[in-house]
């Protein structure tokens, strides 16, 4: 079986058993070098998935060779998963759940919050993450642990992530959860993030146009509010507005709004 220097990249024969044959460096250089920077930093893999240092995916069997462990938790919550899936690392992500996907590893929330790896991943918009993660059975409408947390239906309408939106919803996401203690759905969120996307999805999908949140304001009301605030350069409010009528007043449906419809779904 080969194996890549951590140092160099280069890819060693098993007869290089001790060290590379490029650089001589030892074959568990990084694993011993990274293990004794986590009695400072918390975890080994801390740096390397949060993009400070080049990391390939093969490295991972050597740096659990050398100690590392990947069910670990730094004072905050926080394990190798939660860095990888924030900021992209698919591979990263693959990597330590073909070695650990166990419920702990997948459940494992920081503090304060609770945030879960899918949380983070789907703030974050990485699709290719959040399909890792939901493929290892990761709970698609896992709650933040703090009040009325949201779910990550709710966080992937909120940051405008219409292409995560829609993989959750076709993993099984229930549309129906509210969060906050307005007690909101996601196309609560969508709509005051001003996201025109993530509300074509949901209303496609959902029924979700005429629920009102804990105060009694639905949707529509909530873009209505939003076209009276002053506009960003890219606000949608008035097409979230027509979108809504759309959709709250099915059977008065003039053909211009129609015709909207159509665009704006299809």
């Amino acid at each position: 079986m080969s194996w890549v220097c951590y140092l160099c990249a280069k890819q060693n024969d098993e007869a290089e058993r001790d060290a590379c044959a490029c650089c001589k460096r030892p074959r568990d250089y990084a694993p011993k070098s990274y293990i004794d920077r986590a009695k400072a930093q918390p975890l080994a893999l801390h740096g390397i998935a949060s993009g400070q240092f080049a990391f390939r995916p093969e490295q991972l069997e050597a740096l659990v060779r050398g100690g590392l462990d990947l069910d670990a938790q730094d004072t905050l919550g926080w394990t190798a998963l939660h860095c990888a899936a924030q900021v992209g690392e698919a591979r990263v992500v693959a990597a330590i759940l073909e070695r650990d996907s166990s419920k702990a590893l997948l459940e494992a929330a920081t503090r304060p919050g609770g945030w879960r790896a899918l949380h983070y991943a789907v703030a974050a918009g990485h699709l290719a993450v959040v399909e890792e993660l939901l493929a290892a059975d990761a709970d698609v409408d896992a709650r933040a642990d703090e009040p009325e947390g949201p779910t990550p239906l709710h966080l992937a309408a909120q940051r405008g992530h219409g292409h995560v939106v829609d993989l959750l919803l076709d993993c099984g996401a229930n549309p129906n959860f509210t969060a906050s203690a307005l007690r909101r759905t996601a196309l609560h969120f969508a709509v005051a993030s001003r996201s025109l996307k993530c509300a074509r999805v949901l209303l496609a999908r959902t029924n979700l146009a005429s629920v009102s949140d804990a105060e009694g304001m639905s949707p529509l009301q909530q873009a209505h509010l939003l076209r009276r605030e002053p506009a960003s350069p890219d606000s949608s409010s008035e097409q979230l507005v027509l979108l809504l009528e759309v959709h709250e007043n099915p059977h008065d449906r003039l053909p211009l709004l129609s015709a909207f419809l159509r665009d704006a779904i299809g």
